[in-house]
């Protein structure tokens, strides 16, 4: 059987702290920013210049809301631009940039599930 810890040396193993790294790759930052660009494009061109879009009002709130992930998904990565090593070929972000990041990332995914369902697609055919 195991040894189980004592309480002092669960204490001490509660006082280690970890540090977490968050790097994205200068890869994936250029791709996230050529999919912003053009999503910014079909999702202006659906509420600004598509008569049929008008009338539906749920799926205009998931353009809007879209739109505004994407706005704050781009501010976060040119935020990033100070944080990169080019030794590295990487992008530093902090907990609060990783977290900000992969919540827009899921409410992108998620909206862009939603307008799928109401029968339009955000995507380049």
């Amino acid at each position: 059987m195991g040894r189980r810890p004592t309480n002092a040396h669960a204490t001490e193993m509660t006082k280690k702290t970890i540090q977490l790294f968050h790097a994205l790759s200068e890869d994936k930052y250029i791709n996230h920013m050529n999919e912003i660009s053009i999503q910014k494009h079909i999702i202006n061109n659906l509420l600004f210049d598509d008569p049929t879009m008008k009338s539906n009002e749920s799926t205009l709130g998931f353009l809007c809301e879209q739109r505004s992930s994407i706005f704050h998904l781009e501010m976060i990565l040119e935020e990033l631009e100070d944080s990169f090593v080019a030794e590295k070929q990487e992008f530093y972000l902090s907990d609060e940039q990783a977290l900000k990041f992969t919540i827009l990332l899921s409410s992108l995914d998620a909206m862009k599930a939603q307008l799928l369902i109401n029968g339009v697609s955000i995507s380049l055919h």
